[in-house]
Parts: structure tokens; sequence; C-alpha cells
């Protein structure tokens, strides 16, 4: 199974991208949020950016169909959103394009089928089926690595160490390392700073 995609950005088609790895050309389908993301990561620049996701291979008698993540823990969602009755993987990604995990864990929380039947393509029915399935999955899969998307200001500290020269995945597990020495009420810069600092602190030490 393909769990990870390393390679240059090509370019972007419909709600996906292109990829160039080992040569080859994948056409990816990632979140609408990634999707913007990393529009903006190659806007203005020449040369193809590198780019690094989480992978999801979808392998049916018609077709194969790869879905990528900036973020692991998304790709844990969309996993767990597979695994309920009657959800393909078109509609758990617009699921994972519309809600953030925060919003997930509060509709699950709170069994609300509000949030999620704003979601295109799903009706009170499979809101009600997804809140029922996902009980008690959603928690125990995703556990604290979740708790960055309560972090305001964790994705401009991302962006900022993105922007410095690390990887994403890099730096969005430095920033999730971060958060929970600092709480939710971390601004930006100190996030950045204590990631920067966990960065260059020999493995092994604290």
């Amino acid at each position: 199974m393909i769990e990870s995609l390393r390679g240059r950005l090509l370019g972007f088609q419909g709600d996906g991208l292109t990829i160039e790895v080992g040569g080859l050309g994948l056409f990816v389908q990632v979140p609408a949020g990634d999707r913007s993301r990393l529009a903006a990561l190659s806007d203005g620049t020449p040369a193809a950016p590198p780019v690094h996701l989480f992978a999801h291979l979808v392998i049916r008698p018609e077709s194969w169909q790869l879905f990528g993540f900036l973020d692991e823990e998304q790709r844990a969602l969309f996993r767990l959103l597979l695994e309920v009755t009657g959800v393909g993987p078109r509609l758990a990604l617009n699921v994972v394009s519309h809600l953030s995990l925060s919003q997930m864990r509060e509709a699950v929380g709170a069994k609300e089928t509000g949030s999620l039947v704003r979601v295109p393509g799903i009706g009170k029915r499979t809101a009600e089926r997804i809140l029922l399935e996902l009980s008690g999955k959603l928690e125990k899969t995703l556990g604290e690595g979740a708790a960055l998307a309560h972090v305001p200001a964790a994705q401009d500290a991302v962006d900022a160490l993105v922007a410095l020269g690390l990887a994403q995945p890099e730096a969005l597990a430095l920033v999730r390392a971060a958060a929970r020495e600092l709480g939710a009420e971390g601004e930006a810069s100190a996030l950045v700073a204590a990631a920067l600092k966990r960065q260059r602190t020999p493995r092994g030490r604290s």
C-alpha cells in the first residue's frame, strides 16, 4: 500500500494536483484546504516546489484513486470515514474538505448533525450514521494528535516553519509537540520558537 508521496508539484486540475514521483506524473485528489495551501506555496515560484503527502490508495475493479493529505491526522479521519456504512472516498473527502478535526470532534461528542448536513452529499440519515459509527473511534484513533486543530495559531506556525525551509511533515510534528507544551493559547511566534528549540535539541534529551 502507498503510505506517502514525495515529489515535485507539477500543477493542479479539478480537485486535485499532479505530482512527479520518480519520473511518473501522479494525479492525487486532496482536500480543498490542502489544495489552497499548496497553490499558495507554488504561487510565483518558477521551479516546481517539493511536496510531501500522506497517501491513501483506493483500488476498485474499474479504477485506482490516489488521495493525499498534508496532515497525517486528516488521513486518519478520512480512513475512519471510509469505515462508515455507505460512505465512499468521494464523500469522505468532502467531509475532510469542509470540516476541521476539532469540528468533527465537537459534532461527534455532541451527536449534533448540523455541521455534517452542510457538507455536499450528506443528508440527515448519513450524518446520523457517521456520528453513531465514529463515536468512540474518533478519540481512540486520533487521540491527542487531533489536539493541533484546537490551537488557533498552529497553522500560522506551521506555515512559518515551512517558509524557513522545514518539510511540511516535520513542521507539523514540531508544532504539535510545541502545542502540547504551550496549550491552546500559544501564539504563533511562541509555537515557532518552541518548535525550533525542539528541532535543535539532540534526540534523547528534553
